[in-house]
């Protein structure tokens, strides 16, 4: 669980490159909290922090797994205006990643 928080908050507080050693040392990317239910996706995306969702998306981040209020990443980004057009482009990205496998 320690190891949780480090992503949760490395996510909420926009640190790329922890996030980034983290993913790399194996922590799980759709590991989700045990109160709300939110992964390190839904804290990046609800904190605007879009590289961290760009980078957790290309590593094969769940966008459609839902926190206990129902909510995806995807809305939390949705509600900070980031471009229909980006989180197309970022979706489609991982679905061809997943097809290719």
């Amino acid at each position: 669980m320690e190891l949780f928080l480090d992503i949760w908050r490395a996510c909420k507080e926009g640190s790329l490159d922890t996030v980034r050693i983290m993913i790399r040392e194996g922590q799980n990317a759709n590991e989700s909290t045990q109160i709300m239910g939110n992964t390190p996706l839904h804290i990046a995306a609800r904190n605007g922090h879009y590289l961290i969702v760009k980078y957790l998306v290309e590593q094969q981040a769940d966008t459609s797994l839902t926190n206990v209020n129902g909510q995806t990443p995807r809305q939390f980004l949705q509600e900070l205006i980031i471009p229909e057009s980006k989180l197309e482009k970022m979706c489609s990205k991982k679905k061809t990643a997943e097809e290719a496998q």
